[in-house]
């Protein structure tokens, strides 16, 4: 199973799975279109070919004239083309005239066959007795050049569909981009120690302004848990210190009364124990000053867009 592993390469995905389907889409109207007005014109003229053809068994030269002729001259078949001929090829009537001979059966047709007025169609040519051929020709564009206009009018379509979701993957991109990187940005500057640094939050409101918030309120408990840390460790310094100076001034005393070498040896040990303990009670009291006084320096690096606003507590 394919991992998108980037906010680009899902969006290249949909881009190309949205293509391949609008493509798709286009020629499938586009062939469905064309087959369902072939099928129209070719049950119409299979219905003007049966006329004129008349029925097997009585198809005498004459009345294959006479129904030909009275088709022609019918206004439903105006734009109907025919032309029979005969064995030989010889055309013995209808309105048209063909640059070759066109094989039985259905047959699709264009400019090149040189029917004037004719750029797409559907004929028809069959036996209708007496060694004659009745080939019947119909239109498949209501007007010159209308497949390169439908054409024209698909790409238009669709390529306008296309356009719009590929300008609105673009500001989805920059959008979420935009946001990911003001995130990044603010976790950048607080692991380099920026502890004040937050998410701008857009005032227009949105999921985006609702996550920044919430990331901001984790980054502020945070920060007030490390404050409670910090003043935990220097308050249990403070307490100690003073039970301490008092133990090594009581170890002072002693050492003053003490009779014989060894004892002072101890007193001095335990004296010496004190004032490491003093000593690193002092440094947790000064690292405890330090951070607070970098926490209260305004950040150099905490600028935020003219939009934003800082959650604070």
């Amino acid at each position: 199973m394919i991992r998108f592993r980037s906010l680009r390469t899902l969006t290249l995905a949909f881009l190309l799975a949205f293509l391949v389907a609008t493509v798709g889409t286009g020629f499938a109207i586009h062939g469905i279109t064309l087959q369902t007005i072939e099928r129209l014109v070719d049950r119409r003229i299979v219905v003007v070919s049966d006329a004129i053809a008349g029925v097997p068994g009585e198809r005498r030269q004459a009345d294959v004239f006479r129904r030909m002729d009275a088709a022609m001259r019918e206004r439903d078949t105006g734009d109907i083309g025919l032309l029979l001929v005969d064995a030989s090829g010889r055309p013995l009537a209808g309105n048209i005239a063909l640059s070759r001979r066109l094989p039985p059966g259905f047959s699709t047709i264009a400019r090149d066959e040189g029917i004037a007025g004719l750029t797409a169609g559907r004929a028809l040519v069959r036996d209708v007795g007496s060694g004659m051929t009745l080939t019947t020709v119909a239109e498949t564009e209501p007007f010159d050049d209308y497949n390169a206009a439908r054409t024209w009018i698909y790409l238009l379509g669709f390529g306008s569909i296309v356009l719009i979701v590929v300008g609105g993957l673009v500001f989805f991109v920059v959008t979420i981009g935009r946001r990911i990187g003001e995130t990044r940005r603010t976790v950048e500057a607080i692991i380099d120690g920026d502890m004040a640094r937050r998410v701008p939050i857009h005032p227009s409101g949105g999921e985006f302004a609702h996550q920044a918030r919430a990331f901001n309120r984790m980054l502020d408990r945070i920060s007030d848990l490390m404050a409670g840390i910090s003043n935990v460790s220097s308050d249990i310094a403070h307490d100690l210190r003073t039970p301490l100076a008092r133990l090594r001034s009581q170890l002072a005393l002693v050492l003053r009364r003490a009779e014989t070498d060894a004892q002072r040896g101890d007193i001095e040990a335990a004296i010496a124990m004190s004032d490491d303990l003093l000593d690193m009670f002092a440094a947790i009291l000064r690292i405890a000053e330090v951070e607070g006084a970098i926490a209260a320096r305004p950040s150099r690096r905490s600028t935020s867009p003219c939009w934003s606003t800082r959650s604070r507590r």
